[in-house]
This record gives structure tokens, sequence and C-alpha cells, in this order.
């Protein structure tokens, strides 16, 4: 060792002459200044190999490096090997409990720690400070792993354990009390189970209601309700005159309810719970409620003397966009013994904020409203083939479409005004968000969809018969010249406008019809979203439809599981041909007649 190599060069150097050094005037200390590298090989461990570690390290250094045992490694019995022989065994629980490792052997060049699988495991579960998988060695009991398991825990049953182990052919399940936990031998696979303690008390009594303290409180024999009474600190001040209910669960029977009078004292027994009632278990409040733009709206107690004003306090006040000056009261009407009539009256109340308020009755409704004609500002938007896109303001709400295109200017050459568009939100569907409330508040929330209307702006008529609304949007499509053509033609695609030319017209330059096509039901759509199909004159002689430019042309295919007909239908069809046949050659003969 390095003190040993030191006290050997101490002395030789005494020895020849350095005579300061055993009077200690004279100071020997040696420092290692470069320490060697040597290659030790682990197997077992999480990330076995070689290692190149300094020439002072340990077994343990090295089982820190490979990151310990492996699943199926022993803790226990980790060997160290040197020449083919074992020179040392490292036990990492006595680490694990106590933080020492003892004694332990150095490394050298080409030693070997080998972690072998454990022999010996068992299963600690339940009420354990630490449960899991422990590895017991030949002769360690029961008492030994629970020892490592740090014991019982606080809730769990300290006088007994279950043991379950595995059998040649099946499962066996012992109990094993405290007494022999030191005793009682363990084998490889075994559980261990410690339970809980039960969840009642041998002496407790519960107390609540009106007493200044209630909650749970030691019984001792002899003890009444004025001695439990006396423990919760005495009657609190809400007390009521009517007689306490005492609940009792015996041990072998139901409960029973016992009821006594507070100046006559009954005797307690263990489990028992006491009620003491108070005042507010039998008094009956009436309530208003809240509603519409207010912070928190809601029903609150009726008191004598709540006011309007007062209400609308409680509920949080009012919001940013509400009417503070202006209230609706529901009054409900009653009868001389105070009951509710089922009618009500309904009264604009002016809030009178500085003064004296409006008073309330019992069963009241207040309802505050947004203020009105909040949002002056309505917008129309316009996009599309217009001189300028964005937000153009209405007059007012029903501005006819005449009046606000000539605010919009000239339309631009390329724009479509035939096929102009207005995009509006559909009718909305209330869903409701607060089940409390039954009137249109912040608290609801309204979804809606967008319909489309189709104009024509270079239609006096039509531009003067549309009126606009807030949030709609005008939509000028640009002219692009093309036609395309979808759906059941041999080569569908986009075509130069041909002006003046019909459906047709496009079909036949598609290379026509395909043969699952389902010619009437071409249909044209047009840039505005309206659409035209065939006409028949005469119900025989087809009319194509006009097509302009940004049109689009669409043509159906076949349903081909629809055409397959089965024999069935076969044979029916084939029998009306025959007698349609026999009847038309009989007119035949008739009229030659």
């Amino acid at each position: 060792t390095l003190a040993a190599l030191e006290s050997k060069i101490r002395q030789r150097l005494t020895e020849r002459g350095y005579q300061a050094l055993s009077t200690g005037a004279t100071k020997l200390k040696l420092i290692v200044s470069e320490v060697r590298s040597i290659q030790v090989h682990v197997v077992g461990a999480r990330e076995p190999g070689t290692y190149t570690v300094p020439a002072i390290a340990t077994p343990m250094h090295v089982l820190y490096e490979a990151g310990g045992p492996g699943e199926l490694g022993s803790y226990r019995e980790i060997e160290l090997i040197r020449g083919g022989k074992v020179v040392g065994t490292l036990d990492l629980y006595a680490f694990m409990r106590t933080g020492s490792l003892g004694t332990q052997e150095g490394l050298r060049d080409g030693d070997i720690v080998r972690i072998p699988v454990y022999r010996n495991r068992i299963n600690l579960m339940g009420e354990f400070k630490r449960p899991g998988l422990y590895e017991l060695l030949e002769g360690e009991n029961l008492a030994q792993a629970i020892d490592y398991a740090g014991g019982f825990t606080e809730g769990g049953f300290r006088g007994q354990v279950l043991l379950f182990r595995v059998g040649e052919q099946e499962l066996s399940v012992a109990d094993v009390v405290a007494k022999d936990y030191a005793t009682a031998p363990v084998r490889e696979g075994d559980v261990v189970v410690a339970n809980p303690l039960r969840n009642r008390y041998e002496n407790r009594v519960a107390i609540t209601g009106g007493v200044v303290r209630p909650g749970y409180y030691a019984w001792t024999p002899g003890m009444t309700s004025d001695d439990l009474v006396a423990r919760a600190q005495g009657l609190d001040r809400s007390v009521s005159k009517t007689n306490g209910v005492l609940v009792r669960r015996p041990e072998n029977s139901v409960g029973i309810y016992i009821e006594f009078a507070l100046n006559q004292p009954v005797s307690i027994e263990a489990n028992d719970s006491l009620y003491i009632p108070t005042y507010m278990d039998l008094a009956v409040f009436d309530s208003i409620q809240v509603r519409g733009f207010v912070n928190r709206p809601g029903f609150y107690v009726h008191y004598d003397g709540l006011t309007v004003e007062q209400a609308v306090l409680l509920a949080g006040g009012v919001q940013s966009v509400a009417d503070a000056n202006l209230a609706e009261v529901t009054v409900p009407d009653q009868d001389d013994r105070g009951g509710f009539t089922g009618k009500q009256r309904v009264l604009n109340v002016a809030l009178n904020w500085k003064g004296s308020g409006t008073p309330l009755t019992p069963g009241a409704t207040v309802s505050v409203r947004k203020r009105k004609n909040l949002n002056t500002s309505k917008l129309v938007h316009v996009r599309g083939a217009v001189p300028f896109e964005g937000g153009f303001s209405l007059m007012y709400d029903g501005e006819p479409m005449r009046d606000f295109i000539g605010r919009l200017g000239p339309l631009p050459k390329n724009a479509l005004p035939s096929f102009a568009v207005v995009l509006r939100k559909g009718p909305k569907q209330i869903v409701r968000m607060n089940q409390e409330s039954d009137i249109l508040d912040p608290t609801w929330l309204a979804l809606g969809s967008t319909d489309s209307i189709a104009i024509n702006l270079a239609n006096p008529r039509q531009v003067q018969r549309i009126h606009l609304i807030d949030g709609d949007t005008l939509v000028v499509p640009s002219r692009t010249n093309t036609v395309m053509v979808r759906g059941a033609v041999k080569n569908e695609g986009g075509h130069a406008l041909a002006y003046g030319r019909r459906a047709k017209f496009y079909i036949r330059s598609s290379g026509g019809y395909a043969p699952q096509a389902i010619r009437r039901s071409t249909v044209v759509k047009y840039a505005n979203g309206r659409s035209a199909e065939i006409r028949y004159a005469l119900g025989v002689v087809p009319v194509y439809p006009r097509v302009y430019s940004n049109s689009e042309i669409f043509i159906q295919y076949k349903d081909q599981d629809r055409e397959k007909a089965d024999p069935a239908q076969v044979a029916a069809i084939s029998s009306i041909m025959t007698s349609l046949s026999s009847l038309a050659l009989g007119v035949f003969y008739l009229l030659r007649n």
C-alpha cells in the first residue's frame, strides 16, 4: 500500500543519514501523480462487457459503470474472479441498508466481476414500506426479509402475514403470526402479503351539528351525551331547541335511532354518533334569481330589505355592455297565505344607484339586458373583382344593394357582375351552455350556417330588391373565360369559352358522353352557385343549358349495381314486352280494317 511504501522509504533514508526524518524536522510524503489503467471484465450486468478503469478502482466502481446486476442477476453473491478462482464476494444489500461496503478486494488487470443468477427470491406485497422482490441467502428467514423491506407501514397489521407458496403441483397458503417471523423459513417464489388494519375503531364516538368543535372523540365507559358535548367545547350559539338524534350501531344487530332532549343526557356507547340540531336545519329560505348581462348570474337567498340594486351587486355587478339604468323584474303573485299562485307580473324598473332602491319580493327574477343600439358599426365585406376589397360600412341595416354598389365605384373589365353572390349567415341554432339560465345571455352559444344568395348586379330590378344586412359578404367573381367539364365524359378537363355555345358543344369537345353516362343528369353550375339542367321540348327534344364564363358542366355515372338485373327481372321485362308487342299488332290490324 502507499502507507507501507512511505514507511519503508522513511526507514531506509533514516538508516542512511537522514536522522531529521525520525525527529520530524524533515517531512516525507508520497503522492501518486499518475495511475495506470487496467481492464476488467463484467458478466451478468445490465451492460456487460470489458471496462478500462484506474488500478485503484474497486468492484463497486465497475458495477456502477456496468449499470448494476441484470434483471435476473444476484445482489447478494457478486464474485470477483482472478486466475480462475473466486478471491472475493460482494453483498449489495449491506450497502443499501447501512451504506457500508466493508473491505473490498482491489482490482487487477484481467479480473472478472461475475454476477450470477439469483438463487432464492421472494415477493413482499401489501403494507410494507418497500414492497418488492427480495433475494435471501441460505439460512435467512422471514424476519430478515421483512427487515430488508423496511418493516411494516404505519397502517399495516403487524401481528400476522399471509404466505403464498408454490408447491409441486398446486399452490398453498399459510398465515404466519408475529412470534414465528424469526423462525419461519422461506422458499424461492414465496409471496408474503401484509394486510392493512381494519377500518374501524375500538373506542370512537362522533358528534356533529350545533357544537363548537364537531368531530371524533374517544369513548370512555360511563360517558353521557353531556360529557361528549363538553369535550366538543359546548353547544354552539346556532343550536336549536329541537331534540337531538343518537345513531347506535351495535356489534351484532342493525343500527337504531334514539331521540333525546338536550336537557336530559343519555348514555353513550362505543361507535355512537350524536347529532345536535341547529336553527339552520329547519330554516326555510326564499330565493331570487339574477340573470342576463351580470358577472355572476344565478340564485341568491332572499332576506327582508333586499332591493333590485342590491341583487345586481350580489351577482357581481353589471358587465360592460349591460344597461345599468333599466332592469326587467318578474314578480310572482302570492295568495293570502304567502304561497305562489303560478302567475306573475313583469315590471320595468329604473335602477337607482344613489338613493333607496326598489324592494324585491321572494321568488322574483331580475333580468339585466344589453344596452340598446350598442353595435352601431355595421359592415359588409366585399371580395373578388372589385376596385377595393375589404369592409364597407352600411348606412343602416337593410340598405338596398343599388345604393351600396354605387359607393364601390366602377367594376373592372374582368368582373362578372351577372354572377355575383351574397353570402349571409343563416338562422342561428341556440345552444344552451348554462342549464340554470333560461334566457339568451352571454353564457349561451350561437351556431349558424352560411347561405348564398345569387344576384345579377346588371339587373336593376334585382339590385333594387336585395337589401344588405350587417355581416353580409358580396363576392363578384373574376372572368376566367374557361368552362370545366367533369364526370361521365370521355375526356374530363377545361375548355376556352365559346360565346353563345350551349353545354352540348363542350360535351362534344370532351369526346362526348361516356358509355356509363346518365345524359339526363347533365347540369351546368354557374359562378354564382346557381345551376341549370337539360329541358325537353315537347318532352322529347333535348334543349341544353347556356354556358357562360366560369361555368362547370357535370354528368353523373350510372350505378353499375342497379344496372344488373336478376333473372326474375329479365323474365318480367320479357313478358311485358311480349304483351306490348301483341297489343301493338292488334291495334295495327284494327286500324288497317
